[in-house]
């Protein structure tokens, strides 16, 4: 394929729009196609290549590149390259001058107003002259200012931007012209014992910072003077500016003002001191703004006394109420504090002792002695267990025999502290008990004989018979019951038929019931029935013996004991009568004595 006719360069200048960059050529053999390169040696890649000419917008130089992709029959043509400028146009624009002219104001005033500008921006410097423009790099774009009256030199220029051309610089002159002005004067008052404030004119009274001088007077009309007041009081102030270039010279208007009193407070200082010690030296304090060396006549007085009781007592201040400060006066204390208990003072017959000999009586008694004598100051003696939170004023008693540790303290009178708490432990010993054995007549020895001997029977029956033994009775038996897990000796007795518990009562048949059940026995009771304890324990009916009442009257039957035991006998089934008693035949029993034995 081959080009028939290269497509041309364009001729172009920026005019804001889209432009052709070149004018289409024409090949044979196959499809002209365009694109845009970045420079004239380096060919875009075929999917670049387009049959639309390339236009351009910027002013700028751009590659156009072009080649003819072939058709079937025919070979690609090889690329070439040709560069097309669009030149930049011509920027316009300048600034203009105020109408009616500038006058002075004393602030600063931009001197020209911004003109219109097309195709770049606007430059400004102030020049010395109008003939001699300034170099280019000292032109920027703020509009130059002016606040003195006179006239000022404005030079200006237009900075193209990439697409228009720079305009060369020109020359505009600005005039501010003077103008009246009235000072205004303006001060703070202050308050006595600062620095005094300094008077001042706003801007536009001395905008060209003249010379100016204050004056100040008691009157608003007249006898000012440059004085600067310094005591408390009202005032008046006027300012005077110096003529210069921009103003005439001018008075203001006289302005009144206050130096305020300067709050102070004036505070007794608060005192205190042990009971039975000197007094300290009254004193004060001022606060606030007080200036020093002014005179104040401060005086503080207060009742206490050296032998006054610990407590608070008021101090209270006075002054001379000098015009230059409002004063706050506030009064103090006097503390007068409690002294330390010398616990001591009193020696040993001031501590309380633990009483010795103490031994268990069931009853209560005192653990402790008081002191013979209290340590000076001291009101009351306090005592608690250890580890109790409240104190009790007596001395702490105890039933039970033990140690038992206490803690006591001197309670401090109104003028003295209460003292620490000090440890003391006292005990109450056990008592003795005696035991006393009885004796027995020639036939009870006997028949405790027989006992013994039915006892260890009766302990070789339970090992080899286990089961036997009464339900819910654990370990060995003893004497009144069997022994429990851990050695306690559980009762045997029927709450309901005042049988021992795990025992049983045999009817006529002979048959023992089952062990550990509990049956009504009062209908035997009421029929005197004899009976037996069940086998394995030994309790036997002496032949012979009584077991029940008769016409009111009864022998408690005596119980067989085991080996060791001293004679025992059951309970009446009547009259519950204690064990270890009879109803003798020669004693009178309580039915005689009128008491309900039935």
């Amino acid at each position: 394929a081959d080009v028939t006719k290269a497509p041309a360069a364009r001729n172009l200048t920026y005019n804001e729009q889209a432009q052709e960059l070149v004018i289409a050529g024409e090949a044979s053999g196959g499809e002209l196609r365009y694109a845009l390169g970045k420079d004239l040696n380096t060919p875009p890649s075929a999917d670049k290549y387009s049959t639309e000419i390339p236009a351009g917008t910027g002013a700028g130089t751009y590659y156009v590149w072009y080649k003819v992709f072939a058709d079937d029959t025919h070979l690609d043509s090889p690329e070439a390259c040709f560069a097309v400028t669009i030149d930049p146009g011509d920027s316009s624009g300048s600034p203009t001058g105020h109408e009616d002219g500038l006058t002075y104001t004393g602030e600063a005033q931009e001197l020209v107003r911004p003109g219109t500008v097309q195709g770049g921006t606007m430059l400004y410097v102030l020049g010395k002259d109008a003939s001699t423009p300034p170099e280019d790099s000292l032109f920027t774009e703020e509009i130059p200012k002016g606040i003195d009256a006179g006239d000022y030199y404005v030079w200006y220029r237009v900075a193209g931007d990439a697409n228009h051309n720079d305009v060369p610089p020109a020359c505009l002159t600005a005039v501010i012209k003077k103008a009246p002005v009235t000072p205004t004067v303006s001060i703070t008052g202050w308050t006595y014992g600062e620095a005094a404030n300094k008077p001042g004119v706003d801007a536009a009274g001395n905008p060209g910072n003249g010379d100016v001088r204050y004056e100040y007077s008691t009157d608003e009309g007249i006898g000012y003077t440059d004085q600067v007041p310094a005591e408390a009081g009202s005032y008046y102030v006027r300012v005077l500016v110096a003529e210069t270039k921009n103003y005439k010279e001018a008075v203001s208007k006289p302005l009144g003002f206050a130096i305020a009193r300067a709050s102070i407070t004036i505070s007794a200082d608060n005192k205190s001191g042990i009971y039975g010690e000197g007094l300290q030296a009254l004193t004060y304090t001022v606060g606030g703004a007080y200036v020093a060396g002014d005179e104040l006549g401060v005086s503080v007085a207060s009742g206490v006394k050296k032998d006054s009781d610990a407590g608070t007592y008021p101090i209270t201040v006075s002054w001379n109420e000098n015009k230059n400060y409002d004063a706050q006066l506030v009064d103090g204390t006097y503390t007068v504090r409690k002294a330390a208990l010398d616990t001591a003072s009193a020696g040993n017959s001031g501590k309380p002792a633990a009483r010795s000999g103490l031994t268990y009586n069931g009853k209560n008694q005192k653990l402790l002695s008081a002191p013979a004598k209290l340590p000076d100051g001291c009101a009351k003696m306090q005592y608690r267990m250890s580890g109790a939170a409240s104190w009790s004023n007596s001395i702490l008693t105890a039933v039970k025999a033990g140690t038992y540790t206490m803690e006591y303290r001197y309670v401090g009178d109104k003028n003295h502290k209460t003292s620490a708490a000090f440890r003391i432990k006292a005990s109450i010993a056990r008592a003795k008990i005696t035991i006393t054995a009885q004796l027995h007549s020639h036939a009870e020895r006997r028949h405790l004989h027989h006992n013994r001997q039915d006892h260890r029977c009766r302990e070789r029956a339970d090992k080899d018979q286990p089961e036997r033994r009464p339900q819910g009775m654990v370990g060995r038996r003893g004497a009144d019951g069997f022994l429990g897990e851990g050695g306690r000796r559980r009762p045997l007795r029927c709450p309901g038929c005042l049988l021992r518990k795990g025992r049983s009562q045999t009817g006529q048949g002979g048959q023992r019931e089952k062990p550990g059940s509990h049956q009504d026995h009062k209908a035997e009771r009421k029929e005197n029935r004899p009976y037996e304890k069940y086998q394995g324990q030994g309790h036997r009916v002496p032949e012979g013996g009584r077991t029940g009442h008769k016409d009111g009257r009864e022998h408690h039957r005596p119980c067989d004991r085991g080996p060791g035991q001293d004679q025992r006998f059951y309970e009446c089934q009547k009259c519950d009568r204690p064990e270890g008693q009879l109803h003798a035949e020669d004693r009178k029993d309580r039915r005689n004595q009128g008491e309900d034995h039935s």
